[in-house]
């Protein structure tokens, strides 16, 4: 499950928290936790877990399933399909 690395950051300052105290309830170093925030590390499923947690939002929140997204794209072309029917 790919991160939104956008929306666990702007939870973190939404929530006025700062990154060395989330690392801190998730177990890691800050500069762990800015490597995944740079997407510079992948989110581990328990990672993710840890995050969610120390937030106390959802892992859906921060995280969704890329392949459950649709594109623009596809629901213009299926109106345009509609459309010339």
């Amino acid at each position: 499950m790919p991160a939104d690395e956008n929306a666990v950051r702007s939870t973190i300052e939404a929530q006025g928290r700062r990154l060395d105290w989330v690392a801190a309830q998730m177990g890691i170093s800050q500069s762990y936790l800015t490597l995944l925030l740079n997407g510079k590390r992948r989110w581990s499923p328990r990672l993710r877990s840890k995050v969610a947690t120390a937030l106390g939002v959802p892992e859906s929140v921060l995280f969704f399933r890329s392949n459950h997204r649709q594109t623009d794209d596809d629901s213009s072309s299926d109106h345009m399909k509609g459309a010339a029917a």
